[in-house]
């Protein structure tokens, strides 16, 4: 005698869909770092370091004597805010 319950239609992993949707996810993420990777060297790669600090390939180190920079003259604190309003008749 044939048993017909014990017989599954087995397909092969590469056909169902689970394995697909489990896997988009890392997928996604590896997509999204080399494209936030590529556009940081892309864009920052050639910043100026404004904090008195010197650059030797690809090390950074920071110089003891180094004159810190000057303030921008859009310094907003409230020291100069204070003077401002002194100034005012």
């Amino acid at each position: 005698m044939k048993q017909d319950s014990n017989h599954t239609d087995t397909r092969p992993w590469w056909k169902e869909p689970w394995p697909w949707i489990l896997m988009a996810g890392p997928f996604i993420t590896l997509v999204g770092c080399a494209v936030t990777i590529v556009l940081a060297v892309h864009y920052y790669s050639d910043q100026a370091i404004h904090d008195g600090g010197q650059r030797k390939g690809l090390v950074v180190q920071k110089i003891q004597d180094a004159p810190l920079p000057e303030m921008d003259a859009k310094n907003t604190s409230a020291e100069t805010a204070a003077d401002n309003r002194r100034q005012m008749p």
